[in-house]
């Protein structure tokens, strides 16, 4: 399974467009792996994890084809992760439909509820819509998808995802605080087989994560009980992602604390195969 990074930051992107604080401008004269986009991660050019506000700077920089992609899978329906605008363009006269693929869409009822406000009918758009519930599995091509209850946006809901295909498990966890107890059980009773890969956020940095997101402390907590209840493998890859400038810290600094760790720091078209 190979796992593509499209977008890596929080809401704000970063350098954030208003922002002028110490972690913007050092970024924006960094360069490099400091500029963030809002999180959206690709697998096996099959499965876009998040339709965020940049994506159509994702399709041009990493020559991406989404005419061609079948499915969406969205982790909750804020702006920075779901932006369906863009999808008023999927049918004539605004484009030539020939090869465009069939887009399914799953998500939660409030993704569901803020597509239907974009769009009435969806399928003049060659869009098929999959209303996810918590715990119960879906199929979405050759993957088997798991959605389970994130601790973010409570009154919006918003979902972890564990995925299974090829072989191979991973597990996608932004945007979440420290993970709800009832979560933690499930996981403990389908910790067989162990994940190959776990994608972690850490939007807070050295900072608290408090209720709805997480920072390092929460991160390696969150690794460790992963360990703990048999998820994890000595060779299972391990990545963060989702930072806010607000933590302060450019690349170079969250892999010098996360490297000893054996934890790789996610960035903007990083590629990885699990």
């Amino acid at each position: 399974m190979q796992l593509r990074f499209l977008g890596t930051s929080a809401a704000e992107g970063w350098p954030a467009v208003f922002c002028s604080c110490r972690a913007c401008r050092e970024a924006r004269l960094a360069g490099g792996k400091n500029i963030r986009t809002r999180a959206s991660l690709l697998l096996d050019g099959e499965i876009l994890v998040d339709f965020p506000p940049d994506l159509y700077h994702h399709f041009l920089t990493y020559g991406l084809e989404y005419r061609k992609l079948k499915y969406l899978l969205v982790t909750h329906g804020h702006r920075d992760h779901f932006s369906p605008a863009e999808l008023k363009w999927r049918k004539p006269p605004f484009i030539d439909t020939e090869g465009c693929e069939t887009l399914t869409i799953a998500g939660n009822w409030y993704v569901m509820d803020r597509l239907r406000e974009m769009l009435e009918e969806p399928g003049e758009y060659k869009i098929i819509t999959r209303e996810l519930e918590a715990y119960h599995r879906e199929e979405l091509g050759r993957f088997t998808v798991w959605p389970l209850p994130a601790n973010h946006a409570p009154e919006k809901g918003a979902f972890l995802y564990l995925l299974a295909g090829g072989g191979k498990r991973i597990f996608i966890a932004y945007d979440t605080g420290w993970f709800l107890e009832p979560v933690w059980e499930w996981l403990a009773e389908n910790a067989e087989p162990p994940l190959d890969c776990v994608v972690m956020e850490c939007t807070a940095g050295p900072g608290e994560g408090g209720e709805e997101h997480m920072g390092f402390t929460e991160v390696l907590k969150t690794r460790d009980r992963l360990a703990k209840i048999g998820l994890l493998r000595p060779e299972t890859l391990c990545l963060t992602t989702h930072f806010s400038h607000t933590g302060g810290l450019l690349q170079s600094q969250l892999e010098e604390f996360f490297a000893p760790e054996g934890i790789a720091v996610a960035y903007d078209g990083m590629e990885v195969t699990v």
